[in-house]
């Protein structure tokens, strides 16, 4: 008998933090389904030229003849909700609709409000740690909201994380009307490489130069971005420490053609105090640093057969051709 064959398609948000991970999820798939075809729908947005780069490496690169990267205009099919973010943010976007019942207003947050309790997280949240739009009164608040309305819509929630790494947050789901799927963690191992081939070339020299676990690395993602007061007290407390650091950062596009500048700090003297969080993560009997290494181990049978993000894996790839 035939097995049914089935095509499935991912329309990711256009930030390079959604395009990466969804990418790899599709070769992850690929690689575990025989009879499943991708279609990648990339949206070219007009104020990112390194994701616009992005794109047209991938369709140019791409000699897999499953998937495929295409354009196509909104149309109307059973969908699944990618969540790249992790499942402890997802508890705070299905969190959103619940508290909008519960207060029966449409009101965004308030700081003076000291924490909130949220399912996902094992302790109260802070109010100074949740996202700023939450408590913008000019539409950043409903916009969160109703965005996290069209959650409980989908057929599934597919989270960029593994059940080990967040074990509370994904137990607070089982109450969840839909199921969430936990197939992380998504890294382009391989990697394009975005910077210069002489600049590349002399930081893997570089690195390769370093012990190892002795290098701290810095990236705040495509969108972050910090005041100049706020780089320089960050690089004082990184070169004070007199610990070796490759920090990526995204300068001004007036300043550069570039959306971004390395800076590398090698071993010397310290110039003061180490900055103590610095010193903290990098002592080698530091027990953060511990289960940091734990974790990771752990990531990497999770994405091998028998660990928890393939038979999530396998378990969502059932599902969805079920409701093909």
């Amino acid at each position: 008998m035939m097995k049914k064959r089935a095509e499935w398609v991912f329309v990711p948000a256009p930030g390079m933090g959604h395009l990466v991970p969804m990418v790899e999820f599709g070769k992850h798939l690929l690689d575990r389904v025989e009879r499943l075809s991708v279609t990648i729908l990339l949206i070219k947005p007009a104020f990112a030229p390194a994701i616009h780069a992005y794109t047209q490496a991938l369709a140019t690169a791409n000699t897999n003849t499953r998937i495929r990267y295409i354009h196509l205009p909104h149309f109307g099919v059973p969908s699944y909700i990618f969540c790249p973010s992790g499942a402890a943010f997802l508890g705070l976007m299905l969190y959103l609709p619940d508290r909008h019942i519960q207060i029966q207003i449409e009101s965004e947050f308030t700081m003076s409000y000291p924490d909130y309790s949220i399912s996902s997280y094992a302790n109260p949240v802070p109010t100074c740690v949740l996202p700023s739009a939450l408590f913008n009164e000019h539409g950043g608040y409903t916009s969160f909201l109703n965005h996290a309305r069209r959650f409980r819509e989908s057929k599934g929630i597919i989270v960029n994380t593994f059940a080990e790494l967040e074990s509370y947050a994904m137990n607070s789901f089982s109450l969840e009307a839909l199921p969430v799927y936990t197939v992380g963690p998504l890294v382009d191992l391989i990697g394009q490489a975005r910077i210069q081939s002489d600049d590349r070339d002399k930081i893997m020299k570089w690195l390769d130069e370093q012990p190892p676990s002795s290098v701290i690395f810095l990236c705040f993602g495509s969108f972050g971005s910090f005041a100049p007061a706020q780089l320089v007290e960050m690089a004082s407390g990184l070169e004070q420490s007199g610990l070796r650091f490759l920090w990526s950062i995204r300068l001004p596009p007036k300043r550069t053609p570039s959306p971004c500048q390395v800076i590398v700090w090698g071993s010397g003297d310290s110039r003061g105090d180490r900055e103590r969080a610095v010193r903290c993560v990098m002592d080698t009997e530091n027990v953060v640093r511990e289960r940091v290494r734990e974790m990771g181990e752990k990531s990497r049978k999770a994405l091998v057969d028998g660990g928890s993000s393939f038979a999530s894996l396998v378990c969502l790839a059932e599902d969805m051709v079920g409701n093909n």
